[in-house]
């Protein structure tokens, strides 16, 4: 998703008797859009307005999909914050976190659905895919939680203990699995621990 910021303005005109004149134009557009669409145009002060947009495959793909039919979302993709705004953005992901793949290149993240290399993610990084509902709940864990830690201080708690996962590294990325199913429950930007909390919750 991205940021885009509109204006309202007003467009010159001629009167029937040839007098200068302007009226509103009816729709909020960016400075580039009315470069192209209402040449002249003059800002009108005070009317900036934020809206957010689409740009993303993967928020195409959900957007394009009656949530009721889809059923539910076993990943989330957590992309960059939009500027001005400190909390990551998060997108549901309609296949398993270990159905994706994410690689770099250079200032640039890329994430493909595995099977058909299907684009879902081209943007700015880092990007971390994670499973939302990774397996059946466990035991009862002791008030201290195990926790997956990730390069970005992110934290999600984890159902079972830290030795009932595995964390393998590959180049500047790390993929974390449950071992009993050899499930993957993250994917993203290395160094990740899973480590027991060393304060109860």
């Amino acid at each position: 998703m991205k940021l885009e910021i509109r204006y309202r303005w007003r467009v010159p005109k001629k009167t029937r008797t040839g007098r200068a004149s302007t009226y509103a134009y009816p729709l909020a557009l960016t400075e580039e859009e009315a470069a192209q669409r209402i040449p002249g145009g003059v800002r009108i002060e005070g009317s900036r307005e934020e809206a957010k947009v689409l740009d993303q495959p993967c928020e195409f793909d959900l957007h394009g999909h009656q949530s009721g039919a889809i059923g539910p979302c076993p990943a989330i993709l957590l992309s960059p914050p939009l500027p001005g705004h400190g909390a990551r953005q998060e997108t549901k992901l309609r296949c398993k976190a270990g159905e994706y793949l994410i690689r770099q290149e250079g200032a640039r993240w890329i994430v493909t659905l595995a099977r058909t290399g299907t684009l879902m993610y081209d943007g700015a990084g880092p990007v971390e895919i994670v499973a939302r509902v990774p397996f059946a709940p466990g035991p009862l864990l002791p008030s201290n939680p195990t926790l997956l830690r990730t390069k970005n201080r992110g934290e999600r708690v984890l159902p079972l203990p830290p030795d009932h996962y595995e964390v393998q590294e590959h180049g500047t990325l790390a993929t974390v699995y449950l071992l009993a199913t050899n499930e993957v429950i993250y994917q993203g930007p290395a160094p990740v621990v899973v480590l027991r909390s060393r304060a109860p919750f």
